[in-house]
């Protein structure tokens, strides 16, 4: 009975999450009558380059619009396949992260006392945003800085713009101390260890994920790196079935939203250091 209740708790917990509406939901509807905003919409109605332009700019376009800049020729393709500029500009390009202190002491083999699901609620140092994943032996990035050295925690959180329909596969390797990787429903409101669909630790061989999705689809994703004390570092990268490295280990992407203009797509829940998560909490 214990168990019923739980999922039912859960259930109504993500009552709101729904499958991530596809590019082909949404009207072509330029949101804006400014000169790039009409010239753009044309190159769409014509040969439907803004298709893939949001998740990676393309230089068929970027020919045709040699007058303006790679944000503003992304932020007027999100103008027109989402009807949401606020959402979609330059300024939401990368995932949220924080800063946190860690204060689980590192044990081999898997790090027993890392409770993942404790960040939802600590307070966290600073706040950013994160067009790169990945990284080596330092205390300042995405312009934070920790307190405590090498010793801190980063909680990422956002979406990936599924730049085609195919499967991905996440890799994860050199987790120094510890990465976590959650996709999906768990991503937003039942994330753990239990519930990671990858989980990778110091010495660990390299560790994969793998996900389909739809073109133009908003996937939710949470990652949490941790490194208790000493050097630290990880090497994350994301590759489609075509072949494809989409997103590529410490280098700058566009694959990655803080915030999707989808209604249908799940939201986090809650700022960092009071976000709503089932996970742990029974």
């Amino acid at each position: 009975m214990k168990h019923s209740t739980i999922l039912y708790s859960l259930l109504i917990a993500c009552s709101s999450l729904a499958e991530a509406a596809s590019i082909s939901d949404r009207s072509y509807k330029s949101c804006s009558n400014t000169k790039l905003s009409r010239k753009v919409q044309k190159l769409q109605d014509s040969e439907g380059l803004c298709d893939s332009v949001v998740a990676a700019p393309t230089a068929k376009l970027h020919e045709k619009l040699a007058d303006y800049t790679n944000e503003e020729v992304v932020s007027a393709c999100c103008c027109i396949l989402y009807n949401c500029p606020n959402t979609c500009d330059a300024k939401n390009r990368g995932l949220d992260v924080a800063l946190y202190s860690n204060p689980f002491t590192f044990a081999y083999p898997d790090y027993p006392s890392m409770k993942f699901e404790s960040f939802a609620t600590a307070t966290p140092v600073g706040v950013s945003k994160a067009n790169y994943l990945g990284s080596g032996n330092t205390a300042s990035i995405y312009g934070l800085t920790s307190p405590t050295g090498s010793t801190y925690a980063l909680n990422f959180r956002g979406y990936f713009l599924c730049p085609k329909t195919q499967q991905y596969d996440i890799k994860v390797h050199n987790a120094d101390d510890t990465v976590a990787v959650w996709l999906n429903e768990p991503a937003i409101c039942n994330w753990d260890r239990k519930t990671a669909a990858l989980f990778s630790v110091w010495l660990y061989p390299l560790q994969t994920a793998k996900f389909s999705c739809k073109q133009g689809q908003f996937v939710p994703i949470r990652i949490v790196w941790a490194n208790q004390a000493g050097p630290r570092g990880w090497n994350f990268n994301l590759y489609g079935a075509d072949g494809v490295t989409y997103i590529k280990d410490q280098t700058a992407t566009t694959h990655l939203w803080g915030r999707s203009p989808h209604s249908k797509t799940p939201k986090f829940k809650g700022k960092f250091g009071a976000e709503k998560n089932s996970a742990g909490s029974n």
